[in-house]
């Protein structure tokens, strides 16, 4: 039997779906387009259009809010939770979007998708929430003008209509729903629909449900009561009348973009807690804008201010919006000055500031702040008015400090930073002495290009993750010494191998190659330390795989096993393989930095040779 129903109170709509969104699981070329810049949803550095998958369940969902015309969603729902009858078990994270309150033009959908892409009959008993129950929200049913269309489907008794709407702890058809004391029964009482049915071999259903956004939202509450939440969950009974229910979720909240206009204002952290700008490098710092990648936000709250984020800072967000604490962070290494070049060795070489060091004499590189918080700012001890905002500047600001006994290099001519030969700079802090080239052309991004650079071959590109074979120690400069050690790791099992990202190139004054590091071993003492180890192969190689094996067979080593994913992302997780399990490999596929393996039955796994290892 094949329904399409159409609900409507007094106008007729006319609806209009693609055979990949009545599917349900296929990405659209509007719904990669939805980080575009017309787009009213924003779903981050990695959105998903993946749809769930519940265990014991061989159904497909999917939940998210879709605009008018259905030319972008939000990002689709993830397995948030499962209750087995006695225990919730959080699963995967919420996700989250926003919805630009500046784009979002005409009417603001909820949509939930159900596909069978089995052979077989399947049962079906969801519902649907529009909010959370028991919580204000800004966004309620605007109408019972939802649509439902199925192929397929065999609604049960009760829901031949429609689905059927929960109210006071009963579940009522529209008919009935209606009938009631319409003092209580409102729309705006409407939190929860349900359709229970068959739903057969291909078969689709779907529900589209309109949405009332309220008139006064306060863009920078990203509480509860201000977020939007959607929910399909899939309820299947067991035993002693309990069920078990599996729910996939999506979040958003409307906000209001952050403007990356101005410059950085430079600044100085005084002992007193205030800062001091540097007037005499105003000129050389870049456009907030033109940030290399350097500035990201924690749009969707999900380290929090006081949490590290050495570990996470690529995951977060590139572009801004407004909530009622915005942390960002800074990493200073990766600016790059008004000329495009290193921003930091313009500044070394050329006006004698440097990046802060740590309590331990680590370098500072990454810095954590709140948008709208406004520091103190002095000159001479005394306080001065706010300079961010004004004359040229942006809101946000970069700490430096003073490099001790610099003195002025006598050719210096250049202050973009630029060299038309090479040179050296010495630098005295804490009373060691490091020298470093200054030949820009040494310092590339990609050391396996045959550019002159000297690098040897296997140098690790910047940004990727290595892992250590043997004992070796971190130190604070490029140049060994004993007492300079930060830290060591010792020669360990393969599956614990202490990792690192690359963050930099640095000569040791005798001119051997080493790594500047990022320590991201997580749950050690040792995490998100910076410092410097040898670049030898010998000791240090990378950590994910960057060939296939010639066998075309991994292993999986690790103890907690290894999860499948069904993108390359590795977003829409699928299945756990256990440690031991032999798995064969159909072809290797960068991402970002890192490498993963696909699967002969399309699934994606991690790359990690602490995770894996090749025949």
């Amino acid at each position: 039997m094949k329904i399409t129903k159409i609900h409507l109170a007094q106008t007729i709509i006319k609806v209009t779906i693609s055979m990949a969104a009545l599917v349900g699981f296929a990405v659209t070329s509007t719904q990669q387009a939805s980080a575009d810049s017309s787009s009213p949803f924003y779903n981050g550095e990695q959105p998903n259009y993946t749809p769930v998958e519940f265990q014991g369940s061989q159904l497909q969902f999917s939940v998210y809010f879709t605009n008018e015309d259905e030319s972008a969603t939000s990002n689709y729902g993830s397995y948030a939770s499962h209750y087995d009858g006695t225990t919730m078990k959080y699963l995967d994270p919420e996700s989250h979007s926003i919805i630009d309150k500046d784009k979002l033009k005409g009417q603001l959908y909820a949509k939930y998708v159900i596909y069978n892409p089995t052979n077989t009959d399947q049962p079906v008993n969801n519902q649907f929430s529009l909010r959370k129950i028991g919580l204000p929200s800004n966004v309620l049913l605007a109408s019972f003008n939802w649509t439902e269309k199925a192929t397929n489907y065999t609604p049960a008794s009760g829901f031949t209509d429609g689905p059927q709407i929960y109210h006071s702890g009963e579940f009522y058809t529209l008919t009935d729903f209606k009938a009631k004391d319409q003092q209580y029964f409102t729309v705006d009482s409407v939190a929860i629909l349900k359709t229970q049915g068959t739903l057969g071999p291909k078969g689709t259903y779907i529900l589209k449900v309109p949405l009332k956004v309220a008139d006064n939202i306060n863009y920078s509450d990203n509480s509860d009561g201000n977020t939007l939440y959607l929910a399909n969950a899939l309820r299947t009974p067991i035993a002693n009348n309990k069920e078990v229910i599996d729910t996939a979720v999506a979040r958003a909240r409307f906000a209001e973009q952050v403007p990356l206009t101005g410059k950085f204002l430079p600044v100085v952290k005084n002992a007193d807690g205030s800062y001091t700008p540097i007037s005499d490098i105003q000129s050389v710092m870049p456009n907030i804008a033109n940030n290399n990648g350097s500035l990201r936000f924690d749009d969707f709250w999900m380290i929090g201010f006081d949490s590290t984020v050495n570990t996470n800072f690529d995951t977060l967000q590139q572009v801004p919006y407004t909530t009622s604490k915005l942390s960002y962070y800074i990493d200073e290494s990766k600016l790059l000055d008004s000329t495009g070049a290193s921003l930091l060795d313009n500044l070394k070489k050329n006006y004698g500031y440097t990046l802060p060091t740590n309590a331990d004499g680590t370098t500072q590189s990454l810095f954590n702040y709140v948008y709208g918080d406004t520091p103190t700012f002095t000159k001479d001890g005394k306080t001065i008015a706010n300079p961010l905002g004004s004359n040229g500047v942006g809101n946000f600001y970069l700490v430096f400090s003073k490099i001790p006994n610099w003195v002025k290099p006598t050719d210096n001519n250049n202050h973009g930073g630029g060299s038309s030969g090479s040179s050296t700079t010495t630098t005295t802090t804490n009373n060691s002495t490091t020298t470093n080239p200054t030949n820009n052309a040494w310092n590339p991004s990609n050391p396996t290009a045959t550019n002159g650079t000297g690098l040897p071959n296997y140098a690790a590109v910047k940004g990727a993750a290595v892992y250590a074979t043997k004992k070796i120690y971190m130190y604070k400069h490029a140049d060994f010494k004993k007492s300079q050690r930060i830290a060591v790791y010792p020669k360990v099992k393969r599956v614990n191998r202490p990792m690192f990202v690359v963050l930099d190139y640095v000569k040791s004054s005798n001119g051997t190659l080493r790594y500047k590091v990022r320590d991201v071993n997580h749950g050690k003492k040792t995490a998100g330390k910076v410092g410097y180890i040898t670049s030898s192969k010998k000791y240090v190689v990378n950590a994910y795989y960057q060939t296939m094996p010639k066998s075309k067979k991994i292993t999986v080593i690790a103890k907690n096993g290894v999860h499948a994913y069904k993108s390359a992302s590795l977003n829409g997780r699928s299945k756990t393989y256990k440690k031991g399990t032999k798995l064969t490999v159909k072809k290797i596929v960068k991402h970002n930095l890192t490498t993963r393996y696909q699967l002969s039955n399309g699934y994606y796994v991690t790359a990690n040779k602490k995770f894996v290892i090749q025949h």
